[in-house]
């Protein structure tokens, strides 16, 4: 109750408190619960004197120490915190005592001090679950891979039943998957009541694709009971997983049939939603979540962050503000609470924040935040000053890496920004990541024979580096080159059909070669795994008006394109001819002008010039299709719609 939002309900809990310590004056608990309504109530100086009188009252109320030691790191008195934290060790040397001590200090980001905290606590009571939880966590930070297995073992062999499965995920993320699976089967074979285990066990069976096993676990589990909601939810997974999206929505509506209320299948259910690309009803679901379950984070989260892809962030944000309290302080709450305060440009509301977050814990999203509010203020120093400290942490962090390059474009600085790319990877030869992104830059500035190169270092580093082979088949689609092209698309799709980057080129190929119904086909294939990629929409589109005449198809997929994509000058292209064709010359032009704006190349002039001739705007029409021309001479459309609109004189 101490920890709702409602004042009211707050003062309750301070005169429940009163009256508690009244009939108990020796009552540390009554005064923790007194002095966490006074925290929320923001009466932090009678908080701390009320859980300091607690600790008196109580030295062993570990909860009181711990949350007196936050209150002083809330009043950023942090040598007096660590005052505290050190009195409760001295004065009860317990393993859950160390423990605090060590989360106290990872959370100061006092590395060695907390580790020094968990090793004394396993010390103390070498079978305590927290203290081998976190000291085989520290363990596998330090790679110490051997040492974490023999700590996860002894944990999983303690009567707690919340860690039985401990060493089993432990062998299963290190890639001992067969001998995890094995040790999770003994679990079930033991515990085949323990719907938790069974879970498990079918999870890693999924990751392994050994599907038929799964299957088999949960029809034979239905069998016995066909009202087995754990094992629906698992199916539907399943399902969904295969892309068998109705009878993965079939198991979802028998969960909610006999429980509505069930959670986790309107969560599942938001998914196979989402994946028929219906983005209203999965938020709906989503929101079904939240309602259900406040405290379901990834929920919320996801939900408020398909609001802000759909550009409603103020929505957005009402949603993370109403999530609870415990919860606003977790680093991913954070980090996208901040974002979309920059995409409301709340940036003095956003700048406090975030130097209250840096005070605390340098990570790397918020100095990346810090940049780009610094590079919107034009505090190009500052901005550059964040990126460098992130970029020592982690040299290969490419947000940051693509945020520098940006920062040079603001400062109008394009030289600098290749010549400081071409150092920053000179400086780390060995990395396949950063010769690819030197690349990309190197092709967007128009050296095609240095990206190459750049491109061919990656795959000697590294042979298997899939998005190099892929910029190569590009460079090569671009030159004409197209069997070499075919040949890395044709070999990464075979490795995997799922490969969407490689089909879209592929598809590309398929157009430059005249296969106009096999480059449809790999947009269609793109499309029935991701119906919202914008590119496939538009190209398909195209493709529609151009060799089949199905133009309410066309316009159909293009105008979802555009929804998509409202900034992209070949959608707005795609969406105005479409409109020419149809005749609707006045819809056309906002589009088709647009295009122009936003990349006046031959083509979108030569369009946009043509729907002025629709329009009877004739003068017009020809000094657009003249300045198409000047720019490409012989481009055969732009010759075509000159001789149009001069036999019209």
């Amino acid at each position: 109750m101490a920890t709702s939002a409602k004042k009211e309900i707050l003062e309750e809990v301070d005169r429940m408190a009163d009256k508690a310590l009244s009939l108990d004056p020796g009552s540390s608990e009554a005064l923790r619960i007194r002095a966490l309504a006074e925290m929320r109530l923001g009466d932090l100086e009678k908080a701390a004197n009320s859980l300091r009188d607690a600790v008196e009252k109580s030295p062993q109320n570990v909860q009181a120490a711990v949350t007196l030691a936050a209150t002083r790191l809330v009043q950023r008195d942090a040598p007096a915190a660590e005052a505290v934290m050190r009195k409760l060790v001295s004065d009860v040397p317990s393993a859950e005592s160390w423990i605090a001590l060590g989360h106290f200090y990872r959370l100061l980001g006092r590395t060695d001090e907390a580790d020094q905290a968990v090793r004394k606590a396993a010390q103390i009571d070498p079978k305590h679950p927290g203290a081998l939880f976190d000291l085989a966590m520290l363990q596998i930070r330090l790679k110490q891979m051997d040492e974490a297995g023999a700590t996860l073992q002894r944990l999983a062999e303690l009567p707690d039943p919340r860690f039985r499965d401990a060493h089993a995920m432990f062998l299963f993320n290190t890639g001992k998957r067969d001998e995890a699976i094995r040790e999770f089967e003994k679990l079930f074979a033991r515990h085949s009541e323990d719907r938790n285990t069974r879970t498990r066990l079918v999870m890693a069976y999924l990751a392994t694709r050994r599907v038929p096993e799964a299957e088999k676990m949960l029809a034979g589990a239905l069998k016995r009971n066909p009202k087995d909601t754990d094992a629906l939810l698992l199916r539907a997974q399943l399902r969904l997983g295969a892309d068998k999206r109705d009878e993965a929505a079939a198991d979802l509506g028998q969960v909610l049939a006999m429980n509505p209320n069930s959670a986790e299948a309107h969560y599942w259910n938001s998914k196979v939603l989402r994946s028929k690309d219906n983005r209203r009803q999965s938020d709906q679901e989503l929101g079904e979540v939240v309602r259900l379950a406040p405290d379901w984070l990834d929920a919320r989260l996801e939900l408020a962050r398909s609001f802000r892809e759909a550009h409603h962030p103020e929505t957005a944000l009402q949603y993370l503000d109403k999530m609870p309290d415990e919860q606003k302080g977790l680093l991913d709450s954070l980090i996208d609470r901040n974002w979309l305060l920059f995409d409301l440009r709340r940036d003095t509301e956003l700048q406090a924040l975030l130097k209250r977050a840096l005070a605390v814990r340098r990570d790397p999203t918020f100095l990346l935040q810090q940049a780009l509010l610094d590079m919107r203020q034009r505090q190009f120093a500052a901005a550059r000053a964040c990126l460098e400290e992130i970029l020592r942490a982690k040299p290969e962090e490419y947000r940051a890496i693509d945020t520098m390059l940006a920062l040079f474009l603001a400062e109008n600085q394009r030289a600098a920004s290749l010549d400081w790319l071409q150092q920053y990877v000179a400086q780390r030869p060995n990395s396949a990541p950063l010769r690819h992104m030197l690349g990309q830059w190197q092709a967007g500035s128009g050296d095609a024979k240095g990206a190459r190169a750049s491109y061919q270092q990656a795959l000697a580093l590294d042979p298997k580096y899939k998005p190099a082979q892929l910029e190569l088949a590009k460079l090569d689609l671009a030159t004409g080159s197209l069997g070499p092209a075919r040949q890395v698309l044709e070999g990464l799709l075979k490795r995997d059909p799922r490969d969407a980057p490689a089909r879209m080129v592929l598809a590309s190929l398929e157009e430059k070669a005249g296969n106009f119904v096999a480059a449809s086909e790999h947009y269609q294939v793109v499309l029935a795994a991701d119906p919202n990629e914008a590119v496939a929409l538009n190209n398909l589109a195209s493709l529609l008006v151009a060799f089949t005449g199905n133009i309410e198809e066309a316009l159909a997929h293009a105008t979802k394109a555009y929804e998509l994509a409202p900034g992209s000058s070949e959608i707005n292209d795609t969406l105005g001819w479409i409109y020419y064709k149809k005749q609707v010359y006045q819809r056309a032009v906002p589009y088709l002008e647009t295009a122009v704006r936003l990349r006046p190349n031959a083509i979108h002039k030569t369009h946009l010039g043509l729907c002025y001739h629709g329009l009877g705007r004739d003068q017009l029409a020809e000094k657009t299709i003249d300045e198409a021309l000047a720019l490409q001479p012989d481009l055969a459309e732009a010759q075509a719609a000159k001789l149009k609109v001069l036999a019209t004189r």
